[in-house]
C-alpha cells in the first residue's frame, strides 16, 4: 500500500462525512484486492489540498476487469458498494 495524505487539521467539510468517504473508498479497494493474488495487490490512496478542494485519488489492483457496479454480496437489499454515498458526498 502506498498512502499520501496531506491536508489542513481543519477542513470545511463534515468529520463524519469524510470517514464515510474514506471508509467506503477503502472498503472497495480491500474487497476487490482480497480477489488478487498475494503477489499482484497494490494500493495506492493520495488525499490532498488544491484551489480550496479536497482531493482523493485510490486506485487497487483487480482481479478480473470491472463489468458491474453493484454489489456482489449475498446481502444485496443492505449492502452497495458505497457509490450512492460517495456520490452524495462529494455533491456537498
Amino acid at each position: 500500500a502506498n498512502l499520501d495524505i496531506k491536508v489542513p487539521r481543519n477542513l470545511s467539510m463534515d468529520a463524519g462525512d469524510l470517514g464515510i468517504l474514506c471508509g467506503n473508498l477503502l472498503d472497495n479497494a480491500i474487497e476487490a484486492l482480497e480477489k488478487c493474488t498475494e503477489g499482484a495487490r497494490g494500493l495506492l490512496f493520495h488525499a490532498y489540498y488544491y484551489k480550496n478542494s479536497l482531493v482523493i485519488t485510490c486506485e487497487n489492483s483487480i482481479a478480473a476487469p470491472v463489468t458491474s457496479l453493484k454489489t456482489d454480496k449475498a446481502d444485496k437489499q443492505n449492502h452497495g458498494i458505497g457509490l450512492k454515498s460517495i456520490d452524495e458526498i462529494a455533491a456537498k
